[in-house]
C-alpha cells in the first residue's frame, strides 16, 4: 500500500533568505522529515495493534502494509533579476546535493530509517528549471503550467480545475 507523499515547492523568497545558502532550509527539511517518520511509526504501531489479535509474533516479523513517507522537493524557479538568479542557482545546487547525499546513505545508517518496519523516508527532487527549459516555458504562467503538467503525468497529482 502506498503511503504519504508530501510535495514542497521552494519559492524564490524562501530560497533568497540565506542569499543562496540552503542550510537554513535543510534544518526545516530534517525537522519535517523527523515528524513525518514519527507519524509513520504511529501508523505502523496502530496497524500492528489492530492485527495483534490474529498472530502477535507474525505481525511484528512482517513488514508493515504502509510504505515510508516520501518528501518531494521542487526547486526554486528562475528569476529575471541576475543577482537573485545567482543566489537561486547556488540554493538549487545545494538542494540537489542534499537530496543526492540522502539517497546515497545506507538505509540502516539513515536518520530516517525505521528499524521495526524496515522502511526509510525518501527525498526526491523535481527540477522545475529543467522542466521549463525542456518545454520552453519562459513566462511565470507557462512555468506553472509546465510544473502542473509534470506533476499530473509523472506523479499522478490532480490539481484543482482552475489550474489546468
Amino acid at each position: 500500500v502506498g503511503s504519504m507523499t508530501v510535495f514542497l515547492a521552494v519559492s524564490r523568497d524562501v530560497a533568497l533568505i540565506g542569499q543562496g545558502s540552503a542550510r537554513f532550509f535543510f534544518g526545516f527539511l530534517l525537522d519535517f522529515a523527523a515528524h513525518l517518520m514519527q507519524l509513520y511509526k504511529t501508523l505502523c504501531v496502530g496497524q500492528r495493534r489492530r492485527s495483534s489479535n490474529v498472530m502477535y509474533d507474525a505481525v511484528y516479523n512482517d513488514p508493515p502494509f504502509l510504505e515510508a513517507p516520501r518528501v518531494v522537493i521542487i526547486n526554486a524557479p528562475k528569476d529575471p533579476d541576475k543577482e537573485r538568479e545567482r543566489y537561486l542557482r547556488t540554493f538549487n545546487a545545494e538542494l540537489e546535493a542534499f537530496v543526492r547525499h540522502e539517497a546515497e546513505v545506507d538505509d540502516h545508517l539513515s536518520a530516517f530509517y525505521e528499524r521495526s518496519s524496515r522502511a526509510r523516508l525518501r527525498f526526491c527532487l523535481i527540477d522545475w528549471r529543467r522542466i521549463c527549459a525542456y518545454v520552453g516555458a519562459d513566462t511565470e504562467s507557462s512555468s506553472v503550467l509546465a510544473l502542473i503538467n509534470h506533476l499530473m503525468i509523472h506523479w499522478d497529482v490532480i490539481p484543482p480545475p482552475s489550474l489546468h
